[in-house]
C-alpha cells in the first residue's frame, strides 16, 4: 500500500506517486483504476483532471489512466474491476464521510485486489479510509456536557463532532492527512485521548507511507507522526521523515 497525506508538489511526484507506480506496472503492462466518490456539486470533469495530472506529470499517458466514478446508487463492484483489468488501484481525496460510506460498507472489491496481487494507491481521504477504525472528520470534541473546538471548522469534513468509523481494516493505526498543514494532527491525539482509537498515524502533504508487512516507509519531504499511549498513561508523539520505518 502506498498512502498519500495530500499536497499538490509536483517536485515531489516522484517520492509520492513513484513507488506505486512502479509496483504498478507489470511486464511493462499499466492500467491504474483512480476511484473518485463526488458530491451533487462536484464538477467531474474538474476533478478527474485534477488526480490524474500527478500521473500524467510522470508520464503516464491518458490510456494507462481510467476512472471510475462511485456514487450511493453505483458503488464499487468486483464486475467493474474485473472488466477494468487493473495494474494499480488509486482512491482519490475528497469528503473522507463519503468515501468511507461507499467503500467501507461492502468490502469485497479487496479480496479481488488480493487474489490479483493489485497495489492499492491512496491520496487524503483515499489513505484515511484504510484504517480499521478511520477517522472520517469533526472539528469539535464532545468533553463532558459541551463540545470544545479543537481545530479550523474548514477542515471538519463537513462533520461537526469528531467522527470515527469502521475503515477497510488494512492499517492497525487511525490515519489522519494534511497534518501539518490543516492541523489534523490535534484530530488525532484528541481522539486518542477520548479512547475512540487505540493509536494514530498522522502523515503531511507531499509526504507518503509505503506499507509492507508490518512495518511501513516514509518517502517525501513532510514528516509522519505516531501517536500512542505511553508508559504513564500520557501521550506519546513520535515523528518520522523521508527514509525512516514505522513498525505498525
Amino acid at each position: 500500500m502506498f498512502l498519500i497525506g495530500g499536497g499538490w508538489d509536483s517536485g515531489s511526484y516522484h517520492l509520492t506517486y513513484g513507488p506505486f507506480i512502479d509496483a504498478s506496472t507489470k511486464n511493462t503492462k499499466r492500467k491504474i483504476v483512480l476511484i473518485l466518490a463526488l458530491g451533487d456539486d462536484d464538477e467531474v470533469k474538474e476533478f478527474e483532471d485534477h488526480y490524474r495530472a500527478p500521473f500524467e506529470y510522470l508520464s503516464l499517458t491518458r490510456h494507462e489512466i481510467e476512472t471510475v466514478i462511485l456514487s450511493k446508487d453505483q458503488p464499487l463492484s468486483i464486475d467493474a474491476l474485473d472488466s477494468l483489468d487493473p495494474t494499480g488501484f488509486f482512491v482519490c481525496g475528497g469528503l473522507t464521510p463519503l468515501y468511507q460510506e461507499l467503500l467501507c460498507q461492502n468490502t469485497e472489491w479487496l479480496e479481488y485486489l488480493a487474489e490479483n496481487q493489485i497495489p492499492y494507491g491512496g491520496f487524503s481521504a483515499g489513505s484515511a479510509v484504510t484504517s480499521q477504525r478511520a477517522v472520517v472528520g469533526g472539528w469539535m470534541r464532545q468533553a463532558g456536557e459541551t463540545d470544545v473546538p479543537i481545530m479550523d471548522e474548514d477542515f471538519g469534513e463537513e462533520l461537526v463532532r469528531l467522527t470515527v468509523r469502521d475503515g477497510l481494516g488494512l492499517v492497525p493505526h487511525s490515519i489522519d492527512v494534511h497534518c501539518g498543514q490543516w492541523g489534523t494532527i490535534i484530530r488525532l491525539i484528541n481522539a486518542l485521548d477520548g479512547n475512540l482509537i487505540k493509536s494514530g498515524l498522522g502523515i503531511d502533504e507531499n509526504t507518503m507511507i509505503q506499507v509492507s508487512g508490518g512495518s511501513a516507509t516514509v518517502r517525501g519531504v513532510g514528516q509522519v507522526y505516531t501517536i500512542d499511549h505511553d508508559e504513564t498513561d500520557g501521550i506519546s508523539v513520535k515523528i518520522f521523515r523521508h527514509g525512516d520505518t514505522i513498525n505498525l
